[in-house]
């Protein structure tokens, strides 16, 4: 993770990064199986989730 990445991400955000890319060399998913997952949370809307 680069100086700026660092520096601008939040402590979750990093955190994420950091075990995605841990995942994605230990092989237990590719990074193409990432970003089309990530593609889809993304459809759902900026709202999903939230607690009504």
């Amino acid at each position: 993770m680069g100086e700026e990445a660092y520096e601008t991400m939040s402590y979750y955000e990093r955190w994420i990064a950091s075990v995605s890319q841990n995942m994605v060399e230990a092989g237990a998913f590719s990074t193409a199986e990432l970003a089309k997952k990530m593609a889809q949370v993304k459809t759902r809307g900026a709202t999903y989730g939230d607690a009504t």
